[in-house]
């Protein structure tokens, strides 16, 4: 047998002791991982913490984690076996460090169980006294609806969140890693500073809807007994009585409990100190009152505009008709003016735009009268002189004595009238 091969066969009988007492420190650490891993998951299973936790494959995670923390304490005798201190001694210092933190991840898992047990407990607690209160039917008969549970549902999911917010922070804080713990509990020592905020701002918001339906139910109902819901009948714009198939009353109804809801929401956002995003809010908000006083103003100028349409045409005279089509549309293009000015929307262009328009009418009016229909016009001003004419009154007859006067039968021949003698 050559010199090297009979090397590296004595290396290799040399090395093979080492080789098996290491895969039997690896059997031995198996056997022990699976077996602390089994009585982990075993007790972990018996004391219902999936359960009581509502999560899933919680207690293999830790029965896994068992396992392989098994695994890593072996490891460095498997190393010191084989001789490969150059792997031993980094690895080593790795070991160490884990098993320092070990106690403070072991606690932080602790504080995050027992967190979470609590967390559940008070979202159970506060659900059941709530719904046991009728909070759900009172949010029911107010309008408020929520996705597959009710309010009481709601406020306990809240309540939950609250309690495991700080649960976090003293779960973060025992791992005593200052790299990953200082910003995630800076950040949740901001949310949980804003919690009080929030909720005042969900009770605002909350006691505002409630009202809010009240109200509007309370409108709707008076507007459907006056009779709102005919508004357009008599207007003359539509023989319909709603608009998209809902009736007016409504709409106001619904109009009403989004101002309300707006004026809470402002309120609400000045409770969180967000200073600026209410101004802004409250700057849409009046850009919304002068368009809704605009459109005020052109149903008026709707409604004038026909009563005057059926007032010229009732009148009689000559061309009812034409003189009622002008000032309908006198009015309309007068209440549009005034609209458009109300909403603040470049006052000048149409103020400038509206006597554009009057001046552009006027001397199309004045070129049509002067120069191609003179002829028109001295017939249209002729018709209406006669018709303003006052009509000649009948001479009054004497009273009546009961007799009738007798009229003689005409001759067919009409008297003669003397001439004039000049005198």
């Amino acid at each position: 047998m050559p010199p090297v091969l009979t090397d590296l066969w004595n290396s290799f009988v040399a090395f093979l002791p080492h080789l098996l007492w290491a895969l039997a420190i690896l059997l031995i650490a198996w056997i022990i991982a699976r077996i602390l891993k089994a009585v982990t998951v075993r007790v972990l299973t018996s004391l219902r913490l999936d359960e009581r936790l509502r999560t899933q494959g919680t207690s293999n995670i830790l029965g896994d984690l068992v396992y392989w923390l098994i695994f890593l304490l072996a490891l460095p005798a498997v190393l010191e076996v084989l001789g490969l201190e150059s792997l031993l001694v980094p690895f080593q210092a790795m070991v160490n460090q884990v098993l320092l933190k070990l106690p403070s991840i072991l606690f932080a898992i602790l504080i995050l169980i027992f967190g979470l047990f609590a967390a559940r407990v008070v979202r159970q607690v506060a659900t059941d006294l709530l719904r046991a209160a009728g909070i759900d039917r009172f949010g029911a008969q107010a309008g408020v609806t929520t996705a597959g549970q009710g309010i009481s549902g709601l406020v306990g999911l809240i309540a939950y969140v609250f309690v495991l917010i700080p649960v976090l922070i003293a779960a973060l804080e025992a791992l005593n890693f200052p790299a990953l713990t200082d910003p995630l509990s800076n950040m949740l020592n901001q949310v949980l500073a804003y919690i009080p905020g929030l909720f005042g701002a969900a009770v605002i918001l909350a006691i505002s809807w409630i009202l809010g339906r009240l109200v509007a139910n309370i409108i709707t109902q008076l507007m459907a007994g006056l009779g709102f819901d005919n508004l357009f009948q008599r207007l003359g714009v539509s023989s319909s009585t709603g608009v998209g198939g809902r009736p007016l009353s409504q709409i106001v109804g619904d109009i009403v409990l989004v101002v309300i809801m707006f004026f809470a929401t402002i309120q609400a956002l000045y409770f969180l100190h967000f200073d600026e995003l209410a101004l802004i809010v409250t700057r849409f908000g009046a850009l919304g009152v002068q368009i809704l006083l605009a459109l005020a103003l052109f149903a008026v100028g709707i409604w004038l505009s026909n009563i005057a349409y059926q007032a010229i045409v009732s009148s009689g005279m000559n061309q009812a008709l034409l003189l009622a089509v002008i000032a309908r549309f006198a009015i309309l293009i007068l209440a549009a003016a005034m609209a458009l000015n109300q909403t603040g929307l470049a006052p000048e262009i149409v103020n400038s735009a509206f006597i554009l328009l009057l001046g552009a009418l006027a001397v199309a009016t004045a070129l049509a009268f002067g120069l191609g229909g003179r002829d028109t016009a001295a017939s249209i001003l002729e018709n209406a002189r006669h018709s303003l004419k006052e009509p000649v009154i009948p001479p009054m007859l004497p009273p009546s004595t009961g007799i009738t006067p007798t009229i003689p039968p005409s001759t067919g021949s009409t008297p003669a009238v003397p001439p004039a003698t000049g005198d």
